[in-house]
């Protein structure tokens, strides 16, 4: 069967009524990221990108699994004789070529599980597998994110591995790779494409609110600089410097930072910093301690 367009999307519209749910919403936003990122890439066809995208989770065909949709996929698209689909398949989910680095449960037969080792191990990989790779960190099934909102989704659901800060850096260093050949990123938004383009060149880059999504209120716009700050804190931190980064992980990973008194009552939805008093429902900072100033502060 040849794959094109058509036979991509078909496959992955049967695939979601066989097994309904966010995957399929996610797949498509991978898909339509792959394409926009191709398009600026000489060396890569936007329309087999997005194809590639659409067909990186097919695996959930078979239903609810864990690794296992990895196999699925991969047997589903070499049945069909889409070789390159099929390796990606498998590709998307090991930025480090060892299965050793798998945040997930491998609910798969032994056969198939040496199987796996031996391909990832022995896989080679060229951009569409490395532009799936950063694009599957890119994409929720709501729409598009910074890689770190991504980082933390996945965290939250799959917990912490002991390969979860390699995974990242080596998310980042693809990024980078994209980058260094003045690659240009789209942002969008849930609804659509908010219609701005800025380039990824350069260590830092710093974002006003016309940047993100148009309807994005302060808050979110603080909370996605902090996300950046904190993982850019944690990659750059001391191997050795335990304490440092536990304190980091805690709140970029939720929960309540250290030395912070709750209200009584509060709802806690949202990581809350360290060194601050927080109250309500949902709960807010309304007190903080400027470690620069060696004060208390009001929050506005």
């Amino acid at each position: 069967m040849e794959l094109n367009l058509q036979t991509a999307e078909l496959a992955l519209r049967e695939a979601s009524e066989s097994n309904p749910g966010a995957w399929a919403d996610h797949s498509r936003f991978v898909a339509e990221a792959c394409k926009n990122i191709a398009s600026h890439c000489k060396d890569l066809s936007s329309e087999q990108a997005y194809i590639f995208g659409l067909l990186h989770d097919i695996g959930r065909y078979a239903g609810v699994s864990s690794e296992r949709h990895l196999i699925d996929g991969y047997r589903y698209c070499m049945e069909r004789g889409w070789e390159k689909a099929a390796q990606i398949c498998i590709s998307h989910a090991f930025m480090i070529q060892d299965i050793a680095t798998s945040i997930g449960v491998f609910d798969v037969s032994d056969e198939d599980y040496l199987f796996m080792k031996e391909f990832v191990a022995n896989a080679v990989y060229d951009d569409y597998d490395r532009l799936v790779q950063l694009c599957d960190a890119l994409a929720m099934p709501s729409g598009f994110c910074l890689l770190e909102k991504r980082f933390v989704d996945v965290t939250m659901r799959y917990g912490v591995h002991p390969a979860t800060i390699d995974r990242w850096k080596k998310i980042l260093e693809i990024k980078e790779q994209f980058e260094k050949s003045d690659r240009l990123f789209y942002l969008f938004s849930a609804s659509g494409y908010c219609g701005k383009q800025f380039s990824l060149r350069g260590d830092i880059v710093y974002y006003e609110s016309s940047d993100f999504l148009e309807t994005a209120d302060s808050d979110t716009l603080k909370q996605i600089a902090r996300t950046r700050e904190l993982t850019r804190e944690y990659y750059f931190s001391d191997y050795g410097d335990t304490e440092k980064r536990t304190s980091i992980l805690r709140e970029l990973l939720g929960g309540i930072g250290e030395n912070s008194v709750i209200g009584a009552g509060s709802v806690v939805t949202r990581p809350i910093p360290p060194n601050c008093v927080a109250v309500g429902n949902p709960c807010r900072v309304i007190h903080y301690f400027d470690t620069d100033r060696e004060r208390w502060q009001h929050e506005v």
